[in-house]
């Protein structure tokens, strides 16, 4: 036997599934990713339940089939993973794939790999790491094998390339140890710095704790209700009575709570109130999840700013000018500070910020009370790259250098770099041979940019990207802060907030873009020998170098470097001069009214002046009502009646539109292709809320992880449809300032002795009662919810009634985009569902296709969050229970009529 010694029984008897996943990589004839957790057991696949039927279209007839069944096995340590790579190497070996001892001998290089001990303070490879390297081993393989077939001599042709991947950079890469703590000691030394306490009130408390605690903070859940097996710590409290509650309050009182995160109608039945979240705030200062989008203006014009904003356009105006005096004086007297300040930079950092006022910039940073204390000096002195671990892959990366790959691109390449160092953000050329011992090169490659011109036509563009993550220079890299850019939702959030305070004017906005943007910045003088870029020059044959004497485009330091001096500009003008506006990396968006624009447009020009920086002035449109900022257009024409609108802009929608069309009438399409359609097509949803746009962004994104290419089967037809037409036709985004309807949802089902009850009860914003539901199905009613006879359709049943609450006590009320809804629901999976607009039932997924329908027709969002069962209202009206309810408030439901339309539906 060629695998004696082993007994193919127990965790090595491979089910039958697994064999079908290998002979559909053998029918493609191209390697694809075999997922590890894809090879189950043979007993695992026995004891499954029997698949569900499907109707399938085969030769123009109409047939039922077993649904396809995809099975994964459980993996959480190394020995269910071990095991399941095993199966697999059986699988490939008995399909005639690969031998088995060749791709074992590549599953024991990973696990050697998790043994060896890691330097200081790096910790050892981790499952996920194998998992990672292994897909891109995959990757590798579908990249350089033709076929799988195997050769007139015997030979497999993955063998060879399995034998391969262990000295393939591109692969062990991901197997680097990675920073972290090396010992128990150096993690709890790390824990006793964290004084912050997060307190949570909702069921599952330990495992969200666990997950705060992983970020960072300290973290911990209080419940009335506690488990054994605990990932984070718990306290029990009851609030049902007095003692709970007073020790719940000294909780919150403590110096160390700096946030809380809690369910409403849990806390306020158990604590024995009606569930409205006017009483909630009386006890609380929070902030509803309704409101989350007002938490964003934090980043607009704040506290006295906002007062501002009341006293009127020309105070504001004249305090402004008078700011704008007293600067450009002071720049004056600091011009000679300025000079001797520059002789003492390096030759380089003083050519490249020889028009920046940086004493001045010191100045007004410290001026606007900007928390970026040391902002002006590391721009004085440069910008670092690598931290205090560097590892060089330097000759890995002259080596994928060397391979010629695109002559155009290539060629393209070299002019941009060429222009770059007459612009004196390079030096160059360097010989390869002549670089610096110790010198990190990183490869730069070119990313062609399609896009659509104004006039229709494609327009293609080679941008340079400094790939540092090869060299390991980012690896090296750590932040204290993060940056968080101010996207479209901070924008809109800022103009609500400036309509609420100050409505009824005429607002404009403009764009404005700094001309390039990191070549501003210079790197340090130590940072020079991190710095130096090679790539393939065509003409020549053969790589070339140069240093980058600027901050490289594709740096994690750079990324930091850089967003810490744009947010200094913009800290500086909000708070001295009162503008309002955001930044998005190089990009402003200004909003002002009609009657001062002019005036904002005078001071920023003179701000930017001032302190040394470029706009790109071809990008600069002036201001109007009708704006375009990070692919949308903000329409603030109608903003005197206090109404926003956002939309994607033409240009988008017409390349979003033509690859999508490609795809669907050419029927195949490249993993590179769909992920970058994702890309683009996120960003667009952006603006564009809906869940089921975010189940068929899903599909999408399954598909771009395939190796290989494929067919757009009709699952990925529908998916590029509807998104699609979500662009074409998708509205704008309406945005009103002002205060609409709140109401309160709660549902409840019960499924007993195979009767369905469903129940509903709608509150206001004061926690009256406005109607309610109650209503029972018979056992034969409820056959229509249970297609496949399972022993209990509880979770269809609840996700029914919140449908019939939402549908007939919300559908009877005048609704628009400004109504504000939070629904409630006892049922963790049905939750779920509605989160995600994601479900493996098909009961459920025609429920979520008519909630999406309802949201999309009236223009809701509807929040939907988790109630005790034992707080929840809607129990009772499940059960037949209605004592305690309004008879005269009672929404009757016609039971025939829903069941004959759900029943409609669902087949």
């Amino acid at each position: 036997m060629r695998l004696a010694g082993m007994d193919l029984v127990g965790q090595l008897e491979v089910s039958y599934q697994a064999y079908d996943y290998v002979a559909k990589m053998l029918v493609a004839d191209v390697p694809m990713y075999l997922e590890p957790h894809r090879f189950t057991t043979r007993a695992s696949e026995i004891a499954r339940d029997k698949p569900p039927k499907t109707l399938v279209v085969e030769s123009s007839t109409l047939q039922v089939k077993d649904k396809e069944r995809k099975d994964r096995c459980n993996i959480v340590n190394e020995l269910q993973l071990s095991q399941a790579l095993t199966r697999r190497s059986l699988a490939c070996d008995l399909m005639g794939v690969c031998s088995f001892k060749v791709m074992e001998r590549w599953h024991r290089y990973l696990f050697d790999q998790m043994q060896l001990p890691p330097p200081p303070h790096f910790r050892a490879p981790t499952l996920e790491q194998i998992v990672r390297t292994d897909k891109m081993a995959w990757l590798r393989m579908a990249e350089t094998v033709d076929t799988l077939k195997i050769q007139p001599d015997g030979t497999k042709p993955l063998d060879a390339a399995i034998d391969t991947l262990r000295s393939d950079h591109t692969v062990t890469f991901h197997m680097l140890p990675m920073p972290g703590k090396s010992s128990p000691d150096d993690r709890k030394s790390d824990d006793k710095k964290r004084k912050q306490v997060d307190s949570d009130f909702e069921p599952r408390t330990a495992g969200l704790s666990a997950m705060v605690r992983r970020l960072g903070p300290n973290a911990l859940g209080i419940d009335h209700a506690v488990s054994k097996r605990l990932k984070a710590p718990v306290i029990r409290l009851d609030l049902v009575s007095p003692a709970g509650r007073e020790l719940l309050w000294r909780i919150l009182k403590q110096d160390t709570v700096c946030r809380i995160h809690l369910v409403f109608a849990q806390i306020l039945c158990k604590c024995g109130i009606t569930p409205t979240p006017s009483s909630l705030l009386q006890a609380v200062d929070v902030v509803p999840p309704m409101r989350a989008a007002a938490a964003a203006t934090g980043r607009q014009p704040t506290g006295h700013k906002l007062s501002q904003l009341e006293k009127g356009e020309a105070d504001i105006a004249r305090d402004r000018t008078q700011q704008m005096r007293r600067w450009i004086l002071r720049a004056t007297e600091l011009s000679d500070l300025e000079t001797s300040a520059k002789a003492e930079m390096s030759e380089h950092v003083r050519e490249i910020l020889q028009n920046k006022r940086i004493k001045l910039f010191e100045e007004m940073l410290e001026e606007a009370g900007s928390s970026d204390v040391s902002l002006a000096q590391d721009i004085s002195e440069g910008f670092d790259l690598m931290g205090s671990n560097a590892a060089v892959a330097r000759e890995c990366t002259l080596a994928s250098v060397a391979k010629h790959r695109d002559p155009e691109t290539e060629l393209e390449l070299v002019n941009i770099t060429e222009e770059e160092v007459k612009r004196g953000w390079l030096r160059g050329p360097v010989e390869v041979q002549s670089l610096p011992k110790t010198a990190v090169v990183s490869r730069r490659f070119g990313v062609k940019q399609n896009s659509i011109g104004e006039g229709g036509a494609p327009i293609v563009k080679v941008r340079p990207i400094d790939d540092l993550t090869e060299s390991l220079v980012n690896l090296t890299n750590s932040a204290s802060h993060t940056i968080s850019p101010m996207s479209v939702d901070t924008i809109a959030a800022g103009i609500l907030r400036r309509m609420h305070i100050c409505g009824g004017s005429r607002l404009t906005s403009k764009t404005i873009d700094l001309r390039k943007a990191y070549k501003n910045l210079p790197l340090s003088k130590a940072a020079l020998n991190d710095s130096y870029i090679v790539l393939f020059d065509p003409s020549k044959n053969k790589p070339v170098a140069y240093q980058s004497l600027v901050l490289p485009f594709g740096a994690r330091a750079a990324v930091m470097g850089f967003c810490r001096t744009s947010y200094g500009i913009w800290e500086i003008a909000r708070s001295l001069l009162g503008i309002h506006w955001s930044v998005y990396f190089d990009d402003y968006f200004v909003v002002t009214s009609e009657q001062e624009s002019r005036h904002v447009d005078l001071a920023l020009q003179t701000l930017f002046s001032l302190l040394g920086w470029e706009t790109s002035g071809e990008k600069d449109a002036g201001f109007d009502t009708v704006s375009r900022v990070l692919g949308v257009m903000v329409d603030l024409t109608d903003s005197s009646d206090n109404l926003v609108r956002v939309t994607n802009t033409e240009s988008r929608i017409k390349e979003l539109v033509a690859s999508m069309n490609q795809l669907i009438d050419k029927s195949r399409f490249r993993p590179g292709e769909l992920r970058v359609l994702r890309g683009r097509l996120q960003f667009a949803e952006n603006q564009l809320f809906g869940r089921a746009a975010g189940k068929h962004l899903k599909t999408l994104s399954r598909h771009a992880e395939m190796l290989g290419s494929g067919t757009v089967d009709s699952e990925l037809t529908e998916a590029l449809i509807y998104l699609r037409d979500r662009v074409i036709l998708g509205p704008p985004r309406l945005l009103r300032a002002g205060t609409g309807q709140q109401f309160f949802l709660f549902t409840d089902a019960s499924y007993e002795q195979g009767e369905v009850g469903l129940g509903g009860v709608l509150f206001d914003g004061f926690g009256n009662i406005v109607s309610w539901f109650g209503e029972n199905l018979s056992d034969l009613d409820a056959v229509v919810l249970n297609p496949l006879e399972k022993e209990t359709i509880i979770y269809e049943c609840e996700a029914l009634a919140f449908l019939l609450g939402i549908m007939h006590l919300l559908g009877q009320k005048e609704l628009s985009p400004l109504t504000e809804v939070v629904g409630f629901l006892d049922n963790q999976a049905a939750l779920q569902a509605f989160l995600t607009g994601r479900t493996h039932s098909r009961i459920v997924e025609v429920i979520l296709r008519e909630f999406d329908a309802f949201e999309v027709a009236t223009g809701l969002t509807t929040w939907v969050d988790r109630v005790a069962s034992a707080a929840n209202p809607a129990d009772e009206p499940s059960r037949s229970i209605h004592d305690s309810l309004p008879l005269e408030l009672r929404v009757p439901l016609n039971r025939e009529d829903i069941l004959q339309r759900f029943d409609v539906l669902a087949s």
